[in-house]
C-alpha cells in the first residue's frame, strides 16, 4: 500500500515514515501542498496522510483538490493547533480522520489501516456496482435481440420445444431493488417494467 505523506516538518515526516514503513507501507514524502497535488495526479495512492499547516495550499485546500478529482481518496488530516472549526471543516470536506498532534505511532498506523480498509471496500463495492451494470447492460442487449427475433419468428407459429421454452417462468430474481424475471427477459425496478 502506498501513503503520500505530506509535512513540513522534516523530522516529523521523518519519524511517521519510519514508523509506517516498518509495517510495510510504502513512503512518497512531500513538503507543500501543491507538490502533494502534483504527486497525487502522477501516480495512485491508497491514502494521503497530510499536515494541515503547509506552506502555501494547506492541509484542508489540499483536501478540497484531490476529493474535487477522486472523491473515493482517503486522507487523514494532522495538526498541532487543533480546534472544532477546523475539525468540522475537515470532515464535512470528507477526511477520513482527525489526527490532533502530538499523537503516537500506533495512533497514525491505526487511522491509516482504517483508511487503506475503507478504501478496499470502497473499491470491492464500485467493483460490484460496474458488474452488476454490466450484466443489465447485457441482459438489455439479449431483451432486445430477442424482441426482434420474436418479430421475426410471430410470423410462423413456433414449434412444441420453442413455445416451451419461451414460456414465462415465475422464478425471479431481486437484488437491491432490481428484479430479473430469466424466462421472460424482463427487469424492472420495483412495479416498473424497464425492458
Amino acid at each position: 500500500m502506498q501513503v503520500l505523506l505530506v509535512d513540513h516538518d522534516g523530522v516529523n515526516r521523518y519519524t511517521v515514515s519510519k514508523s509506517l514503513q516498518r509495517v510495510g507501507y510504502i513512503i512518497v514524502e512531500s513538503s507543500f501542498g501543491d507538490e502533494a497535488l502534483e504527486l497525487f495526479n502522477s501516480q495512485h495512492f491508497d491514502l494521503v496522510l497530510s499536515e494541515i499547516d503547509l506552506p502555501g495550499i494547506d492541509g484542508i485546500e489540499l483536501l478540497h483538490r484531490i476529493k474535487a478529482q477522486s472523491p473515493d481518496a482517503m486522507v487523514v488530516l494532522m495538526t498541532e493547533n487543533a480546534s472544532v472549526e477546523t475539525a468540522v471543516q475537515a470532515l464535512r470536506a470528507g477526511a477520513h480522520d482527525y489526527l490532533i498532534k502530538p499523537c503516537s505511532s500506533q495512533e497514525i498506523r491505526a487511522s491509516v489501516d482504517r483508511g487503506i480498509e475503507r478504501a478496499r471496500n470502497l473499491m470491492r463495492r464500485r467493483r460490484m456496482l460496474d458488474a452488476i451494470e454490466r450484466n443489465v447492460e447485457e441482459l438489455v442487449r439479449e431483451e432486445a435481440l430477442a424482441t426482434v427475433s420474436s418479430d421475426d419468428a410471430s410470423r410462423e407459429p413456433l414449434a412444441p420445444a420453442e413455445s416451451a421454452r419461451a414460456a414465462p417462468t415465475d422464478s425471479s430474481m431481486a437484488l437491491a431493488g432490481l428484479a430479473v424475471a430469466p424466462g421472460r427477459y424482463q427487469i424492472g425496478i420495483g412495479q416498473q417494467s424497464l425492458v
